[in-house]
Parts: structure tokens; sequence; C-alpha cells
């Protein structure tokens, strides 16, 4: 997939740059904000703007604690797509506990070309969701280690969609497509999560782990009943090639759902997290 970014305007200091992710005893909090153009197939051309604040919560005030954070943005699309996200991470009582999740809403023209390994290309058909997401996860750490360790914790997950356009003749409209006609997609599920990174901004060593699974049930307002099992495995390693400072960089990630599942929130290769 071929993307273009332009970056406009970047405030002077950027986290990622220092190296740390802790933050100076003098240094409290921090900001970088910029507007932004990109260009790609599924989007066309994009406009929007990004924010990202920094900063130690009361109770995780040591030099060496990690730095809490929220991001925002917004982007409009010439294909009439809007995204707009809240995200936030935010580490308590010396590391110990870290609260994490995001907000976003999207209205998002999209192709779907049916579901299975063997779909084809004529096949495409148009179609336009509105949703709504949120998810938080809150995480207690066991074994401390580096500046991260092993933690354990529950999350939350609600979305709403609605279909508000799709094609008379398409496979949405002609098949018993799970999620034809939208709905709630609401669960609970347990974490854990190993983490050695020595940077969670700009990562250059350690180990990131996390296994998820998920439970959606009329129990929790779901208008589907499945579960969603999820790994993500990466890797960091610094390199000097030719006398150049390199981060060797690695990912594995397997996502599995059995049951009810809503054509939309499938296993999908590709899109904003995933190459």
């Amino acid at each position: 997939m071929n993307k273009l970014v332009l970056i406009l305007l970047v405030n002077n200091l950027i986290i990622a740059q220092t190296g740390e992710d802790s933050l100076s005893a003098d240094q409290k909090s921090g900001w970088l904000a910029f507007p932004f153009v990109s260009y790609t197939p599924e989007t066309e051309w994009a406009f929007g703007a990004a924010g990202l604040f920094y900063f130690r919560t009361p109770s995780n005030n040591f030099v060496d604690s990690r730095a809490s954070n929220i991001i925002t943005a917004a982007q409009y699309t010439t294909k009439k797509q809007i995204m707009v996200e809240l995200d936030y991470d935010l580490y308590f009582l010396n590391d110990d506990y870290r609260f994490y999740g995001y907000i976003s809403y999207n209205k998002f023209p999209s192709s779907f070309f049916g579901v299975g390994n063997f779909t084809k290309k004529e096949d495409e058909e148009v179609y336009t969701p509105k949703y709504f997401f949120i998810k938080n996860t809150f995480i207690k750490r066991l074994i401390a280690k580096n500046k991260g360790g092993l933690y354990v914790g529950l999350h939350q997950e609600f979305r709403y969609d609605k279909i508000t356009e799709s094609e008379p003749d398409g496979i949405i409209n002609t098949t018993q497509l799970t999620g034809s006609k939208g709905g709630n997609v609401s669960g609970l599920g347990v974490n854990a999560i190993y983490d050695t990174r020595d940077n969670t901004f700009s990562s250059s060593d350690g180990e990131y782990v996390e296994a998820q699974l998920s439970f959606f049930t009329k129990y929790f307002f779901s208008d589907f009943n499945f579960n969603h099992l999820f790994f993500d495995l990466r890797k960091y390693k610094s390199l000097s090639i030719f006398n150049l400072q390199t981060v060797l960089a690695m990912q594995f990630s397997a996502s599995f759902t059995s049951g009810e599942v809503p054509f939309y929130v499938l296993p999908t290769f590709g899109g904003s997290y995933n190459m």
C-alpha cells in the first residue's frame, strides 16, 4: 500500500527524540501538536490534526516513572470519511497500576469483499457504517522488571454500529450476514501483559507480550454472543550497523474468534494498527 504523509507544523519538543519516556525531576509535563495531510488508496486525501500531552500522575512522580499520556486526533477525507479518537495511558502508584484505553467515533465509507479466504476483487461493494467504540483496561503489576514487568487485569469493550448505506444487491443486504443491521458489541475480558520496553513512545530495547481473552454475551448487553482471543508479541533490539544506530523491531500477532461474530469485528489483516 502506498502512503504519503506531509507534516505541516510540529511543536519543537518531541518526546521520542529524548530516548526516555520518563520525565526529569523538573520536567512535569510536555506536549506535541501538529496538523497533517496524508494519502492512501483507502482514504484518498485526508486532512486532520493530532496532539499529545504527557505528564506524571500525582501518585507516580518519582524520577524514573513512566510518563502518562493523552493523545487526540481528528481526520476528514475526500471520501467523506470522518475519524475522531481519544487515547489515554495512565500510570499510578510507582508504575504498579496502569489504566489505558481509547474512545473513537467513525463514519467510514469502506469496501467489503465478503468473508473468508477466497474473496474476489469483483465482489467488492461499498457500504457506510457509523460506529462508536470505547475500550478500557485496568491492570496491576505483579512482578517488576526494568521499567515494567508482568501485569494482569481486566478490560471492558463496547461498540455500537449502524450501517447507514449499502448496495441493494450486495452481500450485506441479500445474505444472512451476521451484523448486517449493525448493533451492540459489548463484553468483558482478562489481560496479561509482560512489558520490559525501555521506552513506550519509541522502543529500542526490550519485549512486549500481551494475551487477551474477551467474552461478549447478552449479559453484558451485547446483541451478539462470541469470544475473542488475541496475542501480541514484540521484540526490540538496538544494533550498530556501519556505525549507524539501528533498531531491529519484530512483531507477531494472532486473533481468533468463535461464535456469532459480526462481520465488521472479524479478524482482519491491515489497517491502522496492523500493516
